[in-house]
């Protein structure tokens, strides 16, 4: 979550010193906007594949910590004999 606020924060910076290029006349509104486009594609994309790492490292833990548990649930059994 931290890290989709950090890059919407990077975006509309990014955005923004775009627009300011735009308004002196340095760069073109086409090509600004083409621009502005290919780094929220990119941005998304980072997101995404961030997104599924995390996903898939926390899978991994839970799977690692319901076999530890079910390593244990057979011990205690025996000890409530």
């Amino acid at each position: 979550m931290a890290f989709k606020y950090h890059s919407t924060r990077g975006i509309s910076a990014y955005n923004s010193e775009i627009d300011k290029k735009v308004s002196l006349g340095l760069l073109d509104e086409e090509r600004a906007n083409k621009m502005k486009e290919e780094f929220s594609r990119k941005i998304d994309i980072l997101i995404q594949m961030w997104s599924e790492d995390k996903e898939k490292k926390l899978k991994e833990k839970l799977a690692e910590l319901l076999s530890t548990k079910e390593e244990t649930e057979p011990e205690e059994d025996i000890l409530r004999i």
